[in-house]
């Protein structure tokens, strides 16, 4: 702490050390530096001024690395871009004990991944908004996202409180450009149900919601409400659902496509809506990826009401697709162009295929009737994505023979 005042007289030694953070740098050295960043985000809290203590909203060591902050990101992003493997995030995790018994655990494990959130909420919490910190905040938004999990592990719910605290404050195109990203959080991980811990999925459906309220009235912003009502926690029970919350989305999910709160209703923006240009690169379906996600995890719920309303909805979405893409004779002359077929060719799909391996019996079966569903509507359809030549495994007038029901 004495040397932090110095520090302030001639922060060379500061800008020598932010430069020594390489993809090749080894990692005592790397923890030697992660702690004397610890060292000026902590303990310059206060500072001797005669007789008197004065605290400053930010300390002096907190000062040296706003000054220099631009240089630390820059250095942060070599290193963890680089294709050295000391310099991968994942190894910041602490793995369970027993877990992986060849892999000794360093002291320094997670202080990188710690300080880079630490830094990022200093840069926030800083006053001026200047385009070099959102330049900066960009570039730490996508050293973060990468680094988000599905686990509730507490080093990953500080990085999705970081992600979520940055998000307002980058560009439009920036917090876009993470929105698949965040979305997929949501949903299954591969074979299994994916995020189950109520607080990270609360995070996540808020940094969605950073996203979608640049758009006030956009179909965007309609998107990030409902998956924050589907995704809210009870509040007098623990570890429950808010059924009263998440119901009303689901089945309004699962209704036709006139009816209000629709998967084709949450696609379009409303007539009379002011929404900014940059919003248009998630028009259409793609808008409702976290919706669609988050239904897919609801599958594996042991609550057979919530099950049941989001493979309804899950239906829907499919019966929409077909719909819209048989709706619009400019794109049935040339389907490859079709954005609704698209969606459900290269991101529906693939979540069934991965699901029908689900351990998860009523998990499993739910998939496998969704295969079902698909195949039945695009029967005929030139498309080897949607199984349309699987329509004849399907006997409705004898369920005992039908392959799918068995």
């Amino acid at each position: 702490r004495e040397l932090i005042p110095l520090l302030q007289e001639s922060d060379n030694a500061v800008i020598a050390m932010f430069k020594c953070i390489e993809g090749t740098t080894r990692s005592k050295v790397i923890g030697c530096i992660m702690r004397a960043i610890d060292g000026l985000l902590t303990d310059g809290g206060s500072f001797v001024d005669g007789d008197s203590v004065t605290v400053k909203a930010h300390s002096l060591g907190q000062k040296l690395i706003l000054k220099h902050i631009h240089l630390l990101i820059s250095q942060f992003t070599k290193r963890l871009t680089s294709d050295s493997k000391a310099a991968n995030l994942d190894d910041d995790v602490a793995t369970p004990n027993g877990a992986d018994k060849v892999h000794k655990r360093n002291p320094t494990d997670g202080l990188q991944l710690n300080i880079l959130c630490r830094v990022s909420e200093l840069l926030v919490s800083a006053s001026e908004v200047e385009d070099e910190n959102i330049e900066t905040m960009e570039r730490l938004c996508s050293l973060l996202v990468p680094s988000l999990k599905f686990d509730s592990h507490p080093n990953h719910l500080y990085v999705m409180r970081t992600v979520s605290s940055l998000i307002p404050k980058i560009s439009d195109n920036a917090a876009i450009s993470h929105y698949y990203s965040l979305s997929k959080l949501l949903g299954p991980n591969k074979a299994a149900s994916g995020m189950t811990s109520n607080e990270a999925r609360t995070i996540i459906s808020s940094a969605i919601t950073g996203i979608g309220s640049r758009g006030i009235g956009s179909n965007l912003n309609r998107v990030a409400t409902a998956v924050v009502e589907l995704n809210a926690a009870s509040t007098a029970y623990v570890n429950e659902h808010d059924f009263d919350r998440m119901l009303p989305v689901l089945n309004g999910l699962g209704a036709s496509n006139d009816s209000e709160g629709s998967w084709f209703d949450l696609s379009k923006a409303r007539s009379g809506s002011e929404c900014k240009d940059s919003m248009s690169s998630i028009a259409g379906p793609r808008v409702l990826l976290p919706l669609m996600f988050t239904c897919f995890h609801l599958l594996y719920d042991s609550d057979g009401v919530i099950s049941r309303a989001s493979s309804k909805a899950l239906k829907a979405i499919v019966s929409t697709c077909l719909d819209q893409i048989q709706s619009s004779k400019e794109e049935q002359e040339n389907s490859s162009h079709n954005a609704w077929l698209k969606f459900i060719e290269s991101t529906f799909m693939p979540c069934l295929k991965v699901g029908i391996m689900a351990k998860n019996l009523p998990a499993r079966r739910s998939f496998v009737l969704l295969v079902s569903h698909v195949s039945k509507l695009f029967k005929g359809f030139q498309s080897v994505h949607l199984y349309g030549d699987l329509e004849c495994l399907i006997r409705e007038d004898d369920p005992d023979q039908d392959f799918f029901l068995n």
